[in-house]
């Protein structure tokens, strides 16, 4: 998620892809997961999302329920200072991808997503997300499915826990082009080129996913991006 991030904001902030390092709340709700919590409240949310075998292999109406909890998790770490929502966007849509669904955003408003999110947050009460998924979950075409498109977010999760017996750690350096920040991995072996394959096809899905998503009521601070080179 922090290379989505980084990815779709980074002619935008400063600190793009970098977890936040203050305590927020949004729009009268109450914070998103305290610091003092957050590594504990990701560690939850990975776990859960591997739990449920990253959404595949469920019927519909099932697929919607556990979506609606793991965007619920996600949603309340709200790792970054900006940009949560349409980094989720994008990270949803590739994971609904791999599990053969798509996910057509353009047909929830923002402030349907807002209250669902909200209701979730301060109630766990789902029913709103649940009826916000049912209305854009329709089932990907045969050809889109472990077609031309590889299950990027799918392969990357599951390359992380087989690097190492610790977790692949990612690590900023400063670029010297002025550009912003790179990210690197800490591997070995034969692993660390699985990775980059990996990374490249996680670049590819993101610039065609990323480029159709944020056209859809961007903010004018993300017009740099729209119009930026997206490297």
């Amino acid at each position: 998620m922090q290379w989505i991030h980084h990815y779709l904001f980074q002619d935008v902030y400063e600190w793009v892809g970098r977890i936040r390092t203050i305590d927020m709340g949004k729009g009268g709700c109450s914070v998103f997961q305290p610091l003092q919590l957050f590594t504990t409240g990701a560690q939850y949310a990975e776990m859960t999302l591997q739990h449920d075998h990253m959404l595949q292999g469920l019927d519909r109406d099932r697929f919607i329920e556990r979506l609606a909890a793991n965007y619920d998790n996600f949603n309340t770490l709200h790792p970054f200072r900006e940009g949560n929502g349409r980094t989720q966007r994008v990270f949803w849509t590739l994971i609904a991808r791999d599990a053969g669904w798509g996910l057509d955003w353009s047909q929830v408003s923002k402030r349907e997503n807002d209250v669902a999110s909200f209701i979730a947050h301060e109630n766990v009460d789902y029913h709103l997300l649940t009826h916000m998924f049912e209305t854009i979950t329709q089932p990907l075409p045969p050809g889109r499915i472990n077609g031309s498109h590889p299950p990027s977010i799918s392969r990357a999760a599951r390359l992380r826990r087989q690097v190492s017996r610790t977790p692949i750690r990612c690590f900023q350096t400063a670029s010297t082009s002025g550009r912003g920040q790179r990210y690197g991995y800490q591997t070995k072996g034969s692993d660390k080129s699985k990775l980059k394959k990996t990374a490249s096809y996680l670049r590819q899905e993101l610039k065609a996913e990323a480029k159709r998503l944020t056209t859809d009521q961007s903010p004018p601070e993300i017009s740099k991006y729209r119009h930026g080179r997206g490297r």
